[in-house]
């Protein structure tokens, strides 16, 4: 199914490279079309998170950092982005 699809392709974006990588910034997020919803991440893309913050770089973690607010003009409010309000 496609959200399996998308979560997979987001969460395997995700764990790219976490030995190295310190600060990944993404600077995108759910769609802005849905202004009342909380955005979940999907379960393997909390997973790769949770192991890159966690055990990335050898156990220093690496910090993810999620754009949240780019969707005020559609009524989105940055506090309901499941990306940016993870941890």
């Amino acid at each position: 199914n496609g959200t399996n699809q998308a979560d997979n392709f987001i969460a395997s974006a995700l764990a790219w490279r976490n030995d190295t990588i310190a600060v990944k910034v993404c600077s995108w997020g759910p769609p802005d079309n849905q202004p009342n919803a909380l955005m979940p991440m999907g379960t393997l893309t909390r997973t790769a998170v949770t192991n890159g913050a966690l055990s990335g770089r050898g156990g220093l973690g690496v910090n993810f950092v999620f754009a949240a607010g780019n969707g005020r003009a559609n009524g989105l409010q940055g506090n309901k982005n499941g990306y940016a309000n993870l941890m």
